[in-house]
């Protein structure tokens, strides 16, 4: 039994009509005859009743009818998934993202990838910046997303590049001075106490931070408090007068904001921050490659 003697019963069984079944294939009607024929012996079944000008499924004829289609499906959805996976749109890819931008167009892209690529296994992982650089470095994620630090453009074995930008909120509690305010400048706030999170510091340099590093830059050095390692206590120390926090749009627009606090702009069309791309130079997964792509198209 072959696939093209059951491509050619397939086609038989449907017009029930060898001549119309020849044509489709571009063959002779005897090349069908004949090889329905062996398929019959190789069975040792009889599938069609055929007269010179009828032609019928028999009981066994209309069973195998069905099982004959699940084969070909089979062997081409084989086909597909070996030619898939030969041109890297099988496989897996390990994903890491920065803490809070799960809620943004982060699962739309994610969506849309897997509904196109159905076949490739995705992982995802959620940590702070420097712990994901750092797998990033080691091979443990394929691609990170990540806010966007001087000092990781000095890593040569990482590239990068730049999907979307957020601008700077300030998170104050109710009773801050500026709590009313339609905007706030960001020298301001330069006597305040900043809440961060963990992953808003680099440890080896503080001004590669790119939410607080212009006051680095500056020659001013802000009261820094390191916080938590969630958003959620943050705007709860927030709420309680004990600092303010500067953090990205989509963080505020999305989070459960604690009672008691305020959420202001920084004035200014430099107060933003970039959400980056990162993934390793040597990485030899091809998977990566066709991410990278969709992601430069979704964001495009």
């Amino acid at each position: 039994m072959t696939l093209v003697q059951l491509e050619y019963f397939i086609e038989v069984a449907e017009q029930l009509n060898f001549t119309q079944a020849a044509k489709k294939f571009y063959v002779s009607q005897t090349a069908v005859t004949q090889q329905i024929k062996s398929l019959e012996k190789s069975l040792k079944i009889q599938l069609l009743n055929r007269t010179k000008h009828h032609v019928a499924l028999t009981p066994a004829g209309r069973v195998f009818y069905n099982e004959a289609k699940a084969i070909i499906e089979r062997a081409k959805t084989a086909v597909e998934k070996t030619s898939n996976a030969s041109a890297g749109s099988s496989g897996s890819i390990h994903i890491g993202y920065i803490k809070g931008y799960e809620k943004t167009s982060f699962s739309n892209l994610i969506f849309h990838f897997h509904e196109k690529y159905p076949n490739i296994t995705i992982s995802f992982h959620r940590d702070n910046a420097e712990n994901l650089i750092e797998g990033a470095l080691k091979g443990i994620y394929d691609i990170v997303f990540s806010l966007d630090f001087k000092s990781f453009h000095k890593l040569k074995d990482l590239k990068s590049f730049s999907i979307k930008s957020y601008p700077l909120m300030a998170v104050l509690y109710s009773s801050h001075p500026f709590a009313h305010r339609s905007s706030i400048k960001r020298y301001e706030l330069k006597n305040e106490t900043f809440l961060v999170m963990k992953s808003q510091l680099n440890t080896n340099s503080e001004n590669d931070n790119q939410i607080l590093g212009e006051y680095y830059e500056n020659g001013f050095i802000p009261k820094v408090f390191q916080a938590s390692t969630d958003f959620e206590t943050l705007f709860l120390m927030v709420s309680a007068g004990m600092g303010i926090c500067i953090l990205p749009e989509y963080i505020t627009r999305n989070a459960d904001i604690t009672k008691n606090t305020v959420i202001v702009p920084l004035e200014g069309e430099n107060e933003k921050i970039n959400i980056n791309v990162f993934c390793n130079k040597a990485s030899s997964n091809n998977c990566l490659k066709i991410f990278a792509e969709f992601i430069e198209n979704f964001y495009a």
